[in-house]
């Protein structure tokens, strides 16, 4: 039965009954057009297919969500080896780019006494720095013959944040005479910097390539 009959049953029996008879019929058609209204409703959001939920289950999604966020922009985060917060430690080598690999062997942090007796023309450190002499093993691990000299470059980070790559003269076994290498091979070579004395330790050598950079332990700290 709808409201509107409800309302008839109402208005006859309110015609027919006594005050107090009304209030008891008034009473009870009240509490049959409140259920009537309530049935209306819950129909209504079946129908819809709109059930009702509740706020903390709207919520789920949600924080589940953000926490999906947060987890992945810690795995973006995290430094791989051989990025700048994660430099490669000496003695382990290296891939740069898809032909070398790169192994860190020794660091002089301060080599004038060493270079100055390569040749007399050297001249000294400007006040301030020093020279950093590294010491590398270089593989050929790509598939043509090439010569490093002509496609890697290096430079080293100091902890300034600032990249150097100024010379130092005449050193011994430079990777500029580096003869061609074939796949397979491997020689050691040196290469030198002149750094600032106050950011040489904690910095760290840079590895080049034309498409791609691979860092390595510098001088530590201590």
């Amino acid at each position: 039965m709808n409201l509107s009959a409800w309302l008839l049953v109402f208005a006859v029996l309110m015609a027919g009954c006594g005050s107090s008879a009304q209030e008891n019929a008034l009473g009870k058609v009240t509490d049959l057009i409140g259920n009537v209204v309530s049935n209306k409703a819950a129909e209504s959001s079946q129908t819809n297919g709109e059930p009702s939920v509740s706020r903390s289950a709207q919520d789920e999604p949600q924080k589940s969500t953000q926490a999906d966020t947060q987890k992945n922009a810690q795995t973006k985060a995290s430094p791989t080896l051989g990025d700048r917060e994660k430099p490669i430690p000496w003695g382990r080598p290296g891939k740069v780019g898809t032909d070398w690999e790169i192994q860190i062997q020794d660091i002089d942090p301060d080599a004038w006494s060493v270079i100055q007796t390569v040749s007399r023309y050297n001249d000294p450190p400007e006040e301030g720095r020093q020279y950093v002499l590294v010491k590398i093993k270089i593989s050929n691990v790509g598939e043509n013959a090439r010569k490093p000299g002509g496609y890697l470059t290096f430079k080293y980070l100091g902890t300034d944040g600032l990249a150097y790559d100024k010379g130092c003269g005449d050193i011994p076994d430079p990777l500029k005479q580096v003869e061609e290498m074939y796949p397979g091979g491997a020689t050691e070579a040196n290469i030198c910097v002149s750094v600032p004395s106050k950011a040489v330790k904690g910095g760290s050598v840079i590895v080049r390539t034309s498409d791609d950079e691979t860092f390595f332990a510098g001088v530590p700290k201590k």
